[in-house]
């Protein structure tokens, strides 16, 4: 479960616990990053009907912004709660987008805030990678 409070450089907080999943389907392709047998903590789509990429993760707010933390690079984008799973918070973003690329290219994990005060640092897998490069293809 992510952190609620930030403590510190985002670097030093702790990795949350979990992996990365890579999965195909008919609207793309999805990055699912947790624990197995859980909810996804953090979730990256590749929608190629919208040619968009779609970041969610677990944040109670229904709207306000995630801010994305790499080593090279920060960026706030606007996000609100996906519909009917008011859990999560989600953003859309253009395929070539640089801040896919500063996640991608981090030196090892990455890190997201959401409006609804949740902090979370995750590592960088091949997943993240893939979905991206699906919607760029």
């Amino acid at each position: 479960m992510p952190q609620t409070s930030a403590q510190g450089s985002w670097i030093d907080w702790p990795i949350t616990q979990g992996s990365w999943v890579y999965r195909a389907d008919a609207r793309g392709s999805i990055a699912l990053f947790g624990q197995e047998q859980r909810d996804a903590v953090v979730t990256i789509r590749c929608d190629r009907t919208q040619n968009r990429i779609y970041l969610s993760f677990i944040d109670q707010a229904e709207k306000g912004a995630i801010t994305i933390r790499t080593s090279s690079a920060l960026k706030t984008i606007n996000a609100s709660s996906p519909g009917s799973n008011a859990a999560y918070i989600a953003a859309e973003i253009m395929p070539d987008d640089p801040i896919l690329d500063a996640i991608i290219y981090t030196r090892g994990r990455f890190a997201l805030q959401g409006s609804g005060g949740q902090s979370i640092a995750i590592p960088v897998y091949a997943e993240i990678a893939k979905v991206v490069e699906d919607c760029r293809a």
